[in-house]
C-alpha cells in the first residue's frame, strides 16, 4: 500500500473514531440557569375581596395550619396580590393571625425556593473541574451585579445568596405589618417597612419628621414585597453579620431558624436590641419555629 494511501486510511480512522466519540459517548447535561430576576407566574393568583373569601379559598383545599406544620399537607404554591381590605377589621386576634400567617407563608416558601435554585446552580458551577460556558460565566456575572457583589466567582456568591428562615420571615412581616393592619400593608403591599428615597417610590408616614425624605416603599404584590426584603438582608451592608452566621450553619449542616439568626439584625430597627426582644417574643408566642418544616407544593 501507497503511502498516500496509508495516510488516506488513517484520516478516514480517525474522523470516525471522532464522529463516533460525538454520537456515541456521553455528554455532561446543560446547567438549567434560572431567572436573573425570579419570576412568580407558576403561582396561582388570588385576589380577596373580603377575609371571607380568602378563608373559604383556603377552607376549600384543605388548607390549614396544623395540616402544613405536622407535614400531612404542602403548603398551596399560590400567593395573593393584596390582604383583603377588611382584613384590619376582624376582631379576633387569633384569627386575624392565622389568617395572616397562611396568606403570608406560601410567598415566603416561594421566594426561597427561587433563592435556593440560586444556590443550587451556583454549586453546581462551582464543582472543581468545571469550566464554565461563556452563557454561564454570562449568568454567574449578572447575579453577581443583582446581589452587589463584587466577586464574580460562585464559591463567593454562595455566602451572600441564601434562603431566610421562614419563622423569621413571617415574625419581621408581622411586626413590621402590625399583622396586617398598617396603612403600608393595606395601601401598598409593605410588609417589611423598607424605606426608600427614590420619589414616587412609596408611601409618606404620618409621623415622618420635618426635613424628612424618605418614604416606606410601596409594590404592586405581597410577594413582591417579600422578595425585596429578602434581597435586602442578601445584599446590605447591614446585615453582614446576619449572612455570615447564616453561611456558618449552612457549612455546619444546622437547620436556619430565626432564634438562631436574629440578633444579627439589630440594624434592621432603630430600637435596636428592644426590637430583637420583640421578635423573639412573637416567635415564641405565635410557635412560629414550627413554620421552619413545612414544604410547598411544587409549582405546576
Amino acid at each position: 500500500m501507497k503511502r498516500n494511501e496509508i495516510s488516506l486510511l488513517v484520516f478516514v480512522l480517525l474522523t470516525i473514531v471522532i464522529i463516533a466519540s460525538a454520537l456515541f459517548l456521553p455528554t455532561k447535561p446543560k446547567t438549567e440557569l434560572p431567572h436573573i430576576i425570579p419570576v412568580f407566574d407558576n403561582a396561582k393568583m388570588v385576589a380577596p375581596n373580603s377575609a371571607a373569601t380568602l378563608e373559604a379559598v383556603f377552607s376549600s383545599i384543605g388548607y390549614t395550619l396544623p395540616s402544613v406544620k405536622s407535614g400531612a399537607k404542602l403548603v398551596p404554591n399560590l400567593y395573593i396580590r393584596e390582604l383583603p381590605p377588611d382584613f384590619s377589621k376582624i376582631k379576633d386576634i387569633e384569627r386575624r393571625k392565622a389568617l395572616f400567617i397562611k396568606a403570608i407563608l406560601p410567598l415566603a416558601l416561594t421566594v426561597n425556593d427561587r433563592l435556593e435554585k440560586y444556590r443550587d446552580t451556583l454549586i453546581e458551577l462551582n464543582q472543581p473541574d468545571r469550566t464554565l460556558t461563556v452563557e454561564e460565566q454570562q449568568w454567574v456575572k449578572a447575579i453577581a451585579k443583582l446581589h452587589k457583589s463584587p466577586d464574580q466567582v460562585p464559591s463567593k456568591l454562595l455566602s451572600r445568596i441564601g434562603p431566610l428562615p421562614i419563622d423569621l420571615i413571617i415574625a419581621q412581616a408581622a411586626v413590621e405589618s402590625g399583622w396586617g393592619t398598617s396603612r403600608f400593608a393595606t395601601e401598598g403591599n409593605a410588609l417589611f417597612g423598607q424605606w426608600t428615597w427614590k420619589k414616587g417610590g412609596g408611601i409618606i408616614p404620618l409621623e415622618r419628621e420635618d426635613g424628612k425624605t424618605y418614604t416606606v416603599k410601596s409594590y404592586p404584590s405581597l410577594i413582591e414585597s417579600v422578595w425585596d426584603y429578602a434581597y435586602n438582608l442578601n445584599t446590605s451592608n447591614s446585615y453582614q453579620k446576619f449572612r455570615e452566621a447564616r453561611a456558618q450553619r449552612i457549612r455546619d449542616g444546622l437547620p436556619l431558624n430565626a432564634i438562631a439568626l436574629i440578633k444579627n439584625l439589630k440594624n434592621y430597627s432603630q430600637k435596636g436590641d428592644a426590637y430583637i426582644a420583640t421578635l423573639r417574643e412573637v416567635i415564641k408566642q405565635n410557635n412560629l419555629t414550627t413554620l421552619n418544616q413545612t414544604k410547598s407544593e411544587k409549582p405546576k
